[in-house]
């Protein structure tokens, strides 16, 4: 397998495992609320390869990080501000 063909595979394997995890989260909602026997919820596999978990942040990394939040929270607001729908006491 070439190394575009093993970084794809990896990324569908691990879409699959959020595929079948929040599927299992909705059988199990409609197991609790009655809608579906136990014994008939399907089970859900992923063959594909078990990802790695990603390193800890450096210090360095975390240091840039907690610099930049107060910009990055800036920056959203005023994203969301702009795309904000008026409230309704003020579109008279």
């Amino acid at each position: 397998m070439s190394g575009g063909e093993q970084k794809w595979a990896e990324k569908e394997s691990k879409h699959t495992e959020h595929t079948n995890s929040a599927m299992n989260r909705v059988f199990d909602e409609a197991v609790a609320r009655g809608l579906l026997a136990h014994k008939n919820v399907p089970m859900l596999v992923n063959k594909g390869e078990k990802s790695e978990r990603r390193p800890d942040f450096t210090r360095e990394e975390y240091a840039t990080m907690i610099r930049k939040l107060p910009h990055w929270i800036k920056q959203g607001k005023a994203k969301a501000h702009r795309y904000a729908i008026p409230h309704a006491g003020t579109m008279c």
